[in-house]
């Protein structure tokens, strides 16, 4: 009897490997952990308000948040009291609480601060922790090994009842806690429930004792129902108001010994799944006691030894066994998916090939186990061959014809599970040619076409020779091609291949190659619909073709295709089915709208693979990279299309400065105006990531404000340096595939702090010391200036007064005595000295006089000097002054030098004249210029030896301080001076 209820377990819970579960509306999947943790035994489970999943191991606790693992231990920030952890719990406040026989360890995910207790509570006695749960109010409750129960109450431990003492000589072994309804404790003690309200026992549970203890982990249903387990006596139903209490009638029930673990998890709809480990579950019905034996494509999982399970928040429930860590979690997807692997270290069942047989029989070519056969009906698999199949084609009841990778074409029996290599002629056989066949085409009873790695080959497979095809076999593009795929309209045969698509006309015995005039591309896949030629490409998208191979529409990713490599199209009414790199498209046939699916509506893998797609009736079948999915087109068009975008969290921020490098891990559990970057910081980062791991196969962009997206592909984390201070909006999007819209996820405000000496105020009060340096630079050079133009206003007036009068008074009494002719001559040369003394010193102590430092002072001597010149020597003098100078300053410096030049020129024009005319221009413009000209009757040669003498040598010395040049040029009949001055 046993053996019978045994063997019908089995054949009902013991599946095929598979990574999801969609008939139920379940997904199983399983977390990719780093490859240090996969081998690693995990011992708790549990999950935070924000999916992020917590465990634990031998060294320590762990959080995962789908990107970054954190390893918490006795020296990490926080810290905990102890590695060895017995129990764990993630409240509702966001605090992660750690039990180990060493003491409490709470974990507040606010502030990344730990608070540990180690002791009882005013005693040295070591506090061994056994469990902890969540009231329903938010209150933590504490089993120590010592039956004491404790609740966190402001930070203190707090002894909330003592079992010893409630219990007297019951020797009271606490087991677990829940609150189940708001004020009544049922706590298990020896194996039954104590039931407590106010810390006084109203009850116990079942009300009559059971031969076996009751198994820690129960669950109370909000039907009323409690489920828990007997060791040794299988899985009991107890009615909490009432009391009662039967034995859930299942056969698998029976079956059960005592070292079969048995839990208990909640399903959607109000079911509760019973599990049992090494078996897998059951799905019950507390209300209307319905059980209902799970799809295979999910209970594989569950016969793993030792595996262990935890609740987790919104239905899901997590599993711990000996590669990792799986969830299993409600799922709403039209799509079934088989042969996913375990894990991201194992090898993925990359599925080459499927063939459906009419007994319900899968037989799979896929890269890991080779040729493989799953039964449908109970997920049973059973390795045929290790040999890699490329593609299979039907050719009997019985029988395929299967092209491998490196072993030829082979006969497949399946009924008798046997491969046997396909017959070939000595002469003229196929063997070496079709060693590697990648594609195969039935033409009829006899004739087979055989693409392989080096060419298309038509062969007689009853004969066992390649027919003759010259046109065809003497095609160097094609022989030298891999080829993927023949597909006949009428007498042509269209040709996939690495090198392009290629038409042979059999009839003409012609070959040539389609999309004249397009770029090259290889080609995949080839699909008639609607007498037009749809042909997948190796980066094109589809291009639709006329018989003839012209082109008539592209649709590839700027037009909606999920990816623009196309494996595999299969037709379903007036849609097209098309496996790319990045999904599964479905293109409209007359207007080439697209509809995408990728793993966010829970596809096993977004790269399809080419040759595995398969239409059986109204189900379509389609390879991918892990694993194959099975689905029916009406279900999804009929199904939503708006994607369900995984929950992402910007889960730390890293900054670094010359104080070295922080990190903030706190993120995901604060609410805040804006993240805050300190003054100073040189480089800061923000990393993200979710539990649900779909949200690595997304690229994503970021940007500032409202600039422009920025590309981070499939890199977690967005990076800033040299930030400018400021307030800020960071974005995170996201698109699906390239031809997909990008759909924006988080934002973050951003504050950027300004160093010290980047405030407003710093730069206020150096503008106003610049300025006020600046002013006192001004004011003291102004004092310079003033002193100076008062000195030499007072030198001016000095020699005026005092060295003016002397010579003044020589003159006259110089000139008064050479009335008296005996001393007529050599008082006139005293009086002509004093004269020309007078006239210099009034030049200098004009020139040094601070009050004429003007431009117009400057012109103002000039003519007065040039009318005197011409009152004394009778000359004819032309003066012409152009340019604006009225207002215009001049440098005592020019002013001295411009005018002492001006004189010496002047008075060379006027000794050497030849008519008694001199014209002189000053001109005002971005220099000051000076011309002086005279005529003169001394031949060209001669004119510049003499003109100006030594005086020209002092001039262009004057020249020089004023940074200016002075040119001389002689022409016939004219000699002139010209001073080009800056001012």
């Amino acid at each position: 009897m046993h053996t019978m209820i045994r063997t019908w377990i089995f054949c009902c819970l013991c599946l095929c490997p598979c990574l999801l579960f969609a008939h139920e509306g379940l997904r199983f999947r399983f977390l990719d952990l780093p490859a240090s943790l996969r081998d690693v035994n995990i011992l708790h489970v549990t999950e935070d308000r924000k999916g992020m999943i917590w465990f634990t191991t031998s060294s320590g606790l762990h959080r995962y948040d789908g990107n970054r693992l954190l390893t918490f231990d006795l020296f990490s920030k926080p810290a905990l009291i102890s590695n060895a952890i017995s129990c764990l719990l993630a409240d509702g406040q966001d605090r992660i609480w750690a039990g180990s026989p060493n003491g409490l360890t709470m974990i507040d995910l606010h502030t990344w601060k730990s608070t540990s207790w180690q002791y009882h509570p005013d005693s040295k006695e070591n506090l061994v922790v056994k469990y902890i749960s969540e009231g329903q109010d938010g209150t933590i409750y504490i089993i120590s090994n010592s039956a004491v129960l404790y609740r966190v109450s402001e930070g203190r431990l707090v002894p909330a009842l003592d079992f010893n003492v409630l219990m007297p000589g019951s020797n009271a072994q606490l087991g677990g806690l829940s609150e189940p309804v708001k004020g009544e404790l049922w706590v298990l003690v020896n194996g039954r429930f104590v039931i407590l309200r106010q810390q006084r026992i109203i009850r116990t549970f079942p009300a009559v004792a059971l031969d076996d203890a009751i198994v820690e982990r129960a669950l109370f249903h909000e039907s009323g129902k409690v489920f828990f387990n007997v060791a040794n006596n299988g899985v009991y139903i107890g009615d909490m108001a009432t009391g009662a209490v039967t034995r859930w009638k299942h056969p698998v029930n029976d079956s059960l010994t005592a070292h079969r673990k048995i839990n208990f998890f909640r399903m959607k709809n109000g079911n509760v799944a019973i599990y049992v480990n090494k078996y897998g579950f059951v799905a019950f019905n507390p209300v209307t006691g319905q059980t209902r034996e799970t799809d295979p494509e999910v209970m594989q999982h569950f016969t793993n030894a030792g595996m262990l399970m935890f609740p987790g928040r919104d239905e899901k429930t997590y599993f711990s066994f000996s590669k990792g860590i799986a969830v299993l979690e409600p799922a709403n997807t039209p799509f079934h998916n088989y042969m996913g692997t375990v894990s991201s270290e194992t090898v993925p069942y990359s599925v080459r090939c499927i063939y459906r047989h009419t007994d319900s029989t899968w037989i799979i070519g896929n890269y890991r186990d080779g040729l493989t056969l799953v039964d449908e009906k109970t997920g049973r698999t059973q390795p045929i061959a290790p040999r890699f199949i490329y593609t299979m084609l039907p050719w009997g009841k019985d029988s395929l014809l299967a092209a491998s990778e490196g072993d030829g074409l082979l006969w497949l029996n399946i009924s008798r599970r046997s491969l046997t290599p396909l017959q070939s002629a000595p002469a003229g056989g196929f063997a070496s040619q079709a060693k590697y066949t990648t594609s195969l085409y039935r033409e009829n009873d006899s004739l087979v076409w055989a693409g392989t790695y080096s060419g298309l080959f038509l062969l007689n497979i009853r004969k066992g020779h390649i027919v003759p095809l010259p046109a065809l076999y003497n095609h160097a593009r094609i022989m030298n091609a891999k080829v993927y795929q023949v597909l006949a309209k009428g007498p042509l045969k269209f040709i996939a291949t690495t090198a392009g698509l290629f038409i042979y006309n059999a009839a003409a015995g012609e070959v040539y190659k389609a999309l004249a005039g397009q770029p090259e591309t290889g080609v995949y896949c080839l699909s008639e619909v609607n007498g037009r030629i749809w042909a997948g490409t190796n980066g094109r998208g589809i291009l639709v073709l006329d018989e003839k191979g012209k082109l008539e529409a592209t649709v590839n990713t700027s037009g909606g295709l999920a990816g623009n490599a196309v494996y595999s199209i299969l037709l379903a009414g007036r849609q097209v089915v098309a496996g790319t790199d990045y999904g599964l498209s479905l293109v409209q046939t007359d207007t080439y709208a697209v509809r995408n699916y990728t793993r966010l509506d829970k596809l096993p893998s977004n790269e399809f693979n080419h040759s595995a797609a398969l239409q059986d009736g109204d189900r379509m079948y389609f390879g991918t990279i892990n694993g194959f999915t099975a689905f029916d087109p009406r279900q999804l068009l009929a199904a939503d299309t708006t994607k369900a975008f995984p929950t992402l969290y910007f889960t730390a921020f890293t900054t670094s400065s010359r104080k070295g490098q922080s990190q903030d891990y706190t993120l995901p559990y604060k609410t805040m105006s804006s993240l805050e970057v300190a003054p100073g910081t040189e480089y800061f980062s923000l990393r993200f990531g979710g539990p649900d791991q779909e949200w690595r196969q997304l690229q994503y962009y970021y940007r500032l404000g409202e600039e422009g997206w920025k590309e981070l592909g499939r890199l977690p984390e967005i990076s800033f340096a040299g930030l400018d201070p400021g307030q800020y909006l960071v974005q995170l999007a996201a698109r699906i595939s390239p031809g997909s819209a990008i759909h924006p996820l988080l934002s973050m405000p951003l504050t950027v702090f300004p160093a010290w000496y980047q405030t407003w105020w710093f730069r206020t009060l150096a503008l106003l010391l610049a300025a006020g340096a600046v002013w006192l630079i001004y004011s003291y050079r102004m004092r310079q200036m003033l002193r100076e133009q008062q000195l030499r206003t007072k030198i001016a007036g000095d020699l005026h007064d005092e060295v003016g009068s002397s010579l003044t008074r020589i003159y006259f009494q110089a000139d008064l005595l050479r009335m008296k002719e005996e001393h007529a001559s050599a008082l006139q040369k005293i009086a002509d000295t004093s004269r020309d003394a007078l006239t210099t010193m009034s030049d200098m102590v004009w020139s040094i006089d601070a009050r004429f430092d003007t431009a117009a002072d400057l012109v103002s001597r000039m003519r007065d000097y040039v009318m005197k010149l011409q009152q004394e020597l009778e000359l004819s003098c032309t003066f012409q002054v152009s340019g604006e100078y009225a207002d215009r300053a001049l440098s005592q410096m020019v002013r001295q030098n411009f005018f002492l030049i001006f004189k010496e020129a002047v008075n060379n024009a006027a000794r050497y004249t030849s008519a008694g005319k001199i014209n002189i221009d000053l001109h005002f413009g971005n220099r000051l210029e000076l011309r002086v000209q005279n005529p003169c009757e001394e031949p060209v040669r001669s004119i510049g030896t003499y003109q100006g003498g030594q005086g020209l040598h002092h001039m262009q010395l004057r020249a020089g301080r004023m940074k200016g040049e002075v040119k001389t040029s002689a022409r016939q009949g004219s000699f002139e001076v010209t001073l080009s001055v800056p001012w």
